[in-house]
């Protein structure tokens, strides 16, 4: 099993590979209606140390095995203490 993931700046600045900074459990969920899918995952502290500080509307990619599975803008951020 092989994941993949990379991060695209809304203005097109920054690109990065994150998978090496993803933490925990991954979340995918989607719906046989066609409705928005949502991804679900935790970066490491500290990740701004690869120029990593997500903002809503930036872009996530993801692979699994390869496959291109998810494409679609961050709508909301949190930061844990």
């Amino acid at each position: 099993m092989n994941l993949g993931m990379q991060y695209l700046s809304s203005d097109g600045r920054d690109y990065y590979h994150i998978a090496e900074v993803v933490q925990g459990i991954v979340t995918w969920t989607t719906d046989i209606d066609f409705n928005a899918g949502e991804l679900n995952f935790s970066i490491e502290r500290g990740s701004s140390r690869i120029g990593i500080r997500p903002q809503n509307g930036d872009v996530i990619a993801m692979q699994w095995n390869g496959k291109n599975i998810f494409w679609g803008r961050i709508f909301k951020v949190g930061y844990s203490k």
